[in-house]
Parts: structure tokens; C-alpha cells; sequence
């Protein structure tokens, strides 16, 4: 993986093995790899972003790992 999108609306949920645990491990090896961590966006827009107007209802995603950005990179 190469960069990881997070939305900036999470839920916290104080449980074991909830999502904000589940998270927080994939924060924890992103830092240690040195994976760039980006929070941007809702989670509606993360969704809108993958998947656009092709479904009919509202698709939300939380988080998402970039493994390839060929072609979006910096151009000058």
C-alpha cells in the first residue's frame, strides 16, 4: 500500500475488536512502514469517490488504501 485515505467522520465505538481498534492497528503499521496517512473527506464522499453515481443508493466508506497511483502524480 502505498497511501492510506481515512474519513474524517468516524464513530468512536469503546469495544474489543471494533472498528476504532481495528483502526488504530492500521494506523500503528502504517506509521511503522512509513505509509503516508491522509484524513480527508466524509465517509459519504470517500464512498461517492470510489464508486461515483453508478449506484442507486448512498455508498459510504471509511477508509482507503492506494496501492498504485500511476497517473496521478505531479506533473510539471
Amino acid at each position: 500500500m502505498k497511501v492510506l485515505v481515512v474519513a474524517i467522520d468516524l464513530n468512536k465505538i469503546n469495544e474489543d475488536q471494533s472498528p476504532d481498534q481495528k483502526l488504530r492497528i492500521l494506523l500503528d503499521k502504517c506509521v511503522k512502514k512509513d505509509i503516508p496517512v491522509i484524513f480527508s473527506c466524509t465517509r459519504k464522499e470517500l464512498g461517492f469517490s470510489l464508486y461515483g453515481r453508478k449506484l442507486s443508493i448512498s455508498t459510504k466508506a471509511s477508509v482507503i488504501g492506494i496501492v498504485n497511483y500511476q497517473g496521478f502524480e505531479k506533473v510539471e
